[in-house]
């Protein structure tokens, strides 16, 4: 089972999934959920170049990457996009 996180980023939805059996859960859960969704504005800032146009393909593609190999956590587009 996932807890989801909803956010948006430069105009996108995008959904944080943590397995609510994972111990990085347990840190998580312990936070303002608000620090937590800027962490991940944080990381897709550090992914997507301001220089370069964000399209659902580009972004697929590094998701895909990043995503590659998780157990735990994954961030995905959300829905509306």
């Amino acid at each position: 089972m996932f807890r989801e996180y909803y956010f948006e980023f430069n105009g996108f939805n995008f959904v944080s999934s943590v397995d609510v059996m994972s111990p990085m859960y347990q840190r998580i859960k312990n936070m303002p959920e608000s620090l937590f969704i800027q962490m991940n504005l944080s990381l897709l800032s550090e992914l997507f170049r301001k220089d370069i146009p964000l399209t659902k393909e580009s972004i697929h593609a590094e998701l895909d990457r990043l995503n590659k190999g998780g157990t735990y956590a994954f961030i995905s587009l959300g829905e509306n996009n």
